[in-house]
């Protein structure tokens, strides 16, 4: 199966759904994952270009964001304390950083996209709710942070943007009823 990798950012007011691609396994994705080697973070976090954290506080050392490759992304979800303090994975050479807490630039929180998938898949009538809308959720999130004001410390909408709630809402909607997932 062919992906379409390239990041195109786009407004909330200009978003249509995505042309479905979910339904089939993604060998490829399945055999990288059973090929890993790493067994630490250590291994794991050595020449690669984003960290995606969801674990405990302040497991990750500089040392590990310095063992990455160039311009690093490290978003650290932990919550209330993620797995490095964001100044220290600055200080290592973080070039983007999230986190869980509001305390720090790009807040990864998940009431960007909760309710309003609901609400979206509510008004469409539809029957599930499956990796195309989420997807379509992630780009509409995306869109409404506009071009202008995109950079290293605003990657993504607040929490409480109400312009990007309507946004996914209005997405999810429009994916579900372009994949016919819904009840007439």
């Amino acid at each position: 199966m062919e992906f379409d990798t390239t990041i195109t950012h786009i407004g909330a007011d200009s978003f249509e759904a995505p042309t479905p691609v979910s339904g089939e396994e993604i060998p490829e994705l399945e055999e990288a994952f059973d090929s890993l080697k790493a067994n630490t973070y250590d291994d794991a976090m050595k020449n690669s270009n984003v960290f995606v954290g969801v674990s405990v506080a302040n497991c990750v050392t500089k040392e590990m964001v310095k063992s990455m490759n160039d311009k690093p992304i490290l978003f650290t979800c932990a919550n209330p304390i993620p797995e490095i303090d964001p100044l220290d994975a600055k200080e290592a050479g973080a070039y983007i950083i999230g986190t869980g807490s509001s305390q720090y630039p790009n807040q990864i929180n998940n009431v960007l996209v909760f309710p309003r998938l609901f609400k979206g898949a509510i008004d469409a009538k539809a029957t599930t709710i499956n990796l195309d809308m989420m997807m379509a959720a992630s780009i509409a999130i995306a869109g409404c942070v506009e071009t202008k004001d995109l950079n290293r410390e605003y990657i993504l909408p607040c929490a409480y943007d109400k312009k990007a709630h309507e946004a996914v809402a209005k997405a999810v909607k429009g994916c579900a009823i372009k994949m016919n997932l819904i009840r007439m």
